[in-house]
């Protein structure tokens, strides 16, 4: 008999369908992978069974995913604790996450410090995202610092998501540009984030 090693459990393929979800079948060919030890295959079944409200199993597969050192889950883990108001849970779980590197968690350690006021440990998140080559974590560093009146940490952030080509960092800069007045560049943001979304078939789930 032949045993498999977890690292030797080969990728799933996965394909979403017209409504932007897995198919069932791709459902089914990353069950049977997280059955068989493939990690990030159980971080992604942990997460669809929680958000098709099988909260039981989707917490058993994150939990699994996350002790065996799938940072991704363990953003996933820390994001339904705070949501359901046990903010000191995902601070310590994000953490963790963020020591191993994940950007989310440390976006979601920059929104905890800013939400209780603590500018300076929001900050010391700043550089380690802004070196990430992932758009949407360092687009979403630019919203919390922006909707906490830092324009000046937000359009930095916002210029990094833009030189990765997000469109949204673009059309929160251009925004930003109007409020000062700045509506000639504004507008060349906003034609340059449609000429981006034209790119990509004009799909926007592809960004957020």
């Amino acid at each position: 008999m032949v045993m498999w090693r977890r690292d030797e459990v080969p990728d799933p393929e996965v394909e979403l369908g017209p409504d932007g979800l897995p198919t069932p079948q791709s459902v089914a060919a990353v069950e049977r992978a997280a059955r068989a030890g493939h990690v990030v295959s159980m971080a992604n079944l942990g997460l669809w069974s929680y958000q098709r409200g099988e909260h039981r199993d989707g917490l058993r597969w994150l939990e699994k995913a996350w002790r065996s050192g799938n940072a991704p889950a363990g953003f996933n883990l820390g994001t339904i604790w705070a949501r359901q108001g046990d903010t000191n849970r995902a601070e310590v779980i994000w953490q963790k996450a963020a020591d191993l590197g994940d950007p989310d968690a440390m976006v979601g350690l920059v929104r905890l410090a800013l939400g209780r006021g603590d500018h300076v440990r929001a900050t010391r998140w700043v550089d380690p995202v802004l070196d990430q080559e992932e758009m949407f974590p360092v687009t979403a560093l630019g919203v919390a610092f922006r909707d906490h009146g830092d324009e000046r940490t937000a359009l930095r952030a916002f210029s990094r998501a833009i030189q990765l080509g997000d469109p949204y960092a673009m059309e929160y800069t251009a925004d930003l540009l109007d409020a000062h007045g700045r509506t000639g560049e504004a507008a060349q943001l906003r034609a340059r984030a449609a000429a981006v979304r034209d790119a990509a078939g004009g799909d926007d789930a592809r960004f957020r």
